[in-house]
């Protein structure tokens, strides 16, 4: 199963995310990617989900909104994080 977080990139942000990864997902593979649109995409590979909810938990509580998604194919995982991230963005409560 492939993980993905999706985040609006800011520069304060990077640093708490880069914090919180490594101490959740020390140990395992990780990918990022940051597009031209300023989302930073972040790729888990193989993890339980809790330690994902626990990710996106932490950046909710930093009132950023976030998005998530699960699936064997790392586009789809993409396009359900993005899903996820508009529907909070629409919802306006951060």
């Amino acid at each position: 199963m492939i993980s993905c977080i999706v985040v609006e990139l800011h520069n304060s942000l990077w640093k708490k995310i880069n914090h919180l990864l490594n101490i959740l997902f020390k140990d395992d593979q990780i990918e990022f990617d940051i597009q031209e649109n300023d989302k930073l995409y972040i790729y888990i590979y193989d993890v339980e989900k809790i330690k994902v909810w626990q990710m996106v938990f932490n950046i909710e509580c930093e009132q950023i909104p976030v998005g998530f998604g699960f699936e064997k194919e790392k586009q789809e995982a993409r396009r359900q994080a993005l899903e996820r991230l508009k529907l909070i963005s629409k919802m306006n409560i951060h």
